[in-house]
């Protein structure tokens, strides 16, 4: 006889087994592994309100089996159960999400919200004085160390999900660059060895795309792109699809850099001694550069030929805005849309969520290719040239998934899967006239044969589903340290002051 998790129906968490079974007269098979949180010394209420955070956080309100987790769609939340229940500050961290969350809920309460921001600058305060005391883990043990680095991770999260202030907008893209570094230094403070197994394996793995990303905006190279920490977490554990193309993604902030250098050299100074020196300076970066970014194109070639068919073709393609996350992989969702109904199963989902990474790290090194144009070094004549610098079709393939994304099943989680994707559409969109000197190759931000798209896109940001990843958004596009180059209508239409 079906049980709640089976028969999908909405369970009241009564412990030790639900009301709807008891009622029933059947057997509990009791609560899925990720929202199980019990400890005599948290209350029933806050219990609750954790459990009701993961239902809203996990796509479609199931659970989600270790594969699909581990390949593409991330298991860190595992360790926060077997570890917040042990440190005060990831719990209190945990916790005031989990408040906050629910208070800005369709249904959720004004109380709920504050208390949340209350118990989350307790949180900060109680992680500065674990800082002070602890040198950077110099006296932590192992366990200690990967709660607080989760932890930090909860408190980049909870900025992306909620840090939004109308008054200043630049705090939550300031505040979730300063949680960032943090967790960084948090990371770093260990070798990479210490990676190579347990939680911190599985935080490291997870935690590298927004520490990228975050090197992505301030244009800085990472120390995750070095070779040590690029193999050595990795001893025993094999690669997933996804960690290799992040040790892909991770290159990109260092061609930013160097495209950087590159842009201040081509105005040497008058000296002619100095000149000379200069232009040699020059001559060596770009051959550099163009050699790096053809040796990132291949691997991206390469990986994406590792991908078992149909590859992208597997994703189902929304012919609505109403896609609906199955049970299981053989399972349909018994919820009718006026609407032709659309189906995507988790393993989709994942796929989905990793294609997107793909396509946006093609968009971003196409970016670098178009910066390099001025400077010479590119056979735009060359058909196969101009094809592969062009980024309309991955543009295209990105704007075609969104609304996978942005359907009510995927819930919170949606945070995790499309904030850098929908990041990098609306990048390349504010290109503008920035762009247009790009030869024709597609550059163009205002669209042309992309006008379809780019409307399409913008009516995204204006749902309800894709309000707060609009206002994050903003949020980096207005601060000067992260020249994503986004004109703010772009985003700001996608936002509700």
């Amino acid at each position: 006889m079906p049980t709640t998790q089976k028969r999908g129906s909405k369970c009241d968490l009564q412990r030790p087994t639900c009301g709807q079974c008891r009622a029933a007269g059947i057997e509990c098979a009791g609560y899925i592994r990720q929202r199980l949180f019990v400890n005599a010394t948290v209350t029933r209420t806050g219990d609750k309100y954790i459990s009701l955070f993961w239902t809203a956080y996990t796509p479609g309100s199931q659970h989600i089996s270790p594969p699909t987790l581990r390949n593409s769609l991330g298991s860190w939340t595992n360790a926060i159960q077997d570890l917040y229940l042990t440190d005060d500050v990831l719990r209190k961290a945990l916790l005031a999400i989990s408040l906050t969350t629910i208070g800005r809920g369709r249904d959720g309460q004004k109380w709920m919200a504050e208390q949340g921001l209350e118990m989350y600058t307790g949180a900060l305060k109680d992680m500065s004085a674990t800082l002070a005391v602890g040198g950077r883990g110099r006296v932590w043990g192992k366990g200690r160390a990967d709660a607080l680095l989760t932890a930090s991770k909860l408190f980049s999260l909870y900025e992306a999900m909620h840090g939004a202030d109308e008054r200043h907008r630049n705090a939550q893209a300031n505040s979730w660059h300063a949680h960032c570094g943090g967790e960084m230094a948090l990371l770093t403070a260990r070798s990479p060895l210490q990676y190579a197994s347990g939680h911190a394996h599985r935080l490291f793995v997870d935690g590298r795309l927004h520490l990228t990303v975050s090197a992505i905006l301030a244009r800085k190279r990472t120390l995750l792109s070095s070779p040590e920490w690029k193999t050595i977490p990795w001893l025993h554990h094999p690669k997933s699809l996804r960690d290799k193309l992040l040790d892909i993604l991770v290159d990109i902030p260092t061609l930013y850099e160097e495209i950087d250098i590159l842009n201040a050299l081509s105005s040497p100074p008058t000296d002619v001694h100095r000149n000379s020196e200069t232009q040699t300076q020059f001559n060596s970066l770009h051959h550099s550069l163009l050699t790096s970014c053809w040796a990132l194109d291949n691997l991206l070639d390469k990986w994406y030929q590792c991908i078992p068919l149909p590859r992208e073709e597997g994703i189902p393609t929304p012919n609505t805005s109403h896609p609906t996350v199955a049970r299981d992989n053989n399972a349909t969702d018994t919820k009718k849309e006026e609407d032709s109904e659309f189906i995507i199963t988790l393993d989709q989902l994942a796929l989905a969520h990793v294609f997107a990474l793909y396509w946006a790290t093609r968009i971003l090194l196409c970016e670098v290719f178009a910066d390099l144009l001025p400077h010479g070094g590119l056979d735009t004549d060359d058909q196969d040239v101009r094809a592969r610098i062009d980024p309309r079709q991955y543009i295209r393939r990105m704007v075609g998934v969104i609304p996978i994304f942005l359907h009510p099943a995927v819930g919170v989680f949606r945070v995790h899967l499309s904030t850098f994707a929908m990041g990098v559409v609306a990048r390349w969109f504010g290109r503008g006239e920035k762009a247009k000197g790009a030869g024709g190759l597609g550059m163009d931000g205002d669209g042309g044969n992309m006008r379809y798209e780019r409307e399409l896109f913008m009516s995204y940001l204006q749902r309800e589903e894709a309000r707060g990843i609009a206002r994050f958004l903003r949020g980096l596009i207005e601060t000067d340290a992260v020249p994503l180059g986004v004109q703010g209508k772009y985003i700001e239409s996608g936002s509700d002051g």
